[in-house]
């Protein structure tokens, strides 16, 4: 739902399923989900698809491969305080994202559009 400028995503774990009320649209987004070694496998109901995404960290390299587009994503990254940096190849330019903890609320100041996402979890 949205709270002024604050994204609020209520989540919760049912068994293997990660459950989002998607308040806009009035409907709940059922994703499951599980592991296969370093494969994080989701099937993708809206388009009868299964979304498997192998994974590995390479020192502080999260390696992505997409199977959709049959490439592989490489995210470097690394905590300089509080603030998660990634920096983005693809546009040749470095994504700096703060974020603190509030209770259980994941605070993520989101510079690009002057919002503030917040993440309950």
């Amino acid at each position: 739902s949205y709270l002024g400028h604050t994204l609020v995503i209520p989540w919760s774990y049912l068994g293997h399923t990660l459950v989002i009320p998607w308040s806009y649209l009035g409907h709940t987004l059922v994703i499951p989900w599980s592991y296969l070694g370093h494969t994080l496998a989701i099937p993708w109901s809206y388009l009868g698809h299964t979304l498997a995404i192998h994974w590995s960290y390479l020192g502080h390299t999260l390696v992505i491969l997409w199977p959709y587009l049959g490439q592989i994503l490489a995210i470097p990254w690394s905590y300089l305080g509080h603030t998660l940096v990634i920096p983005w190849s693809y546009l040749g330019h470095t994504l700096t994202i703060p974020w603190s903890y509030l209770g259980h609320t994941l605070v993520i100041p989101w510079s690009y559009l002057g919002h503030i996402l917040a993440i309950l979890w």
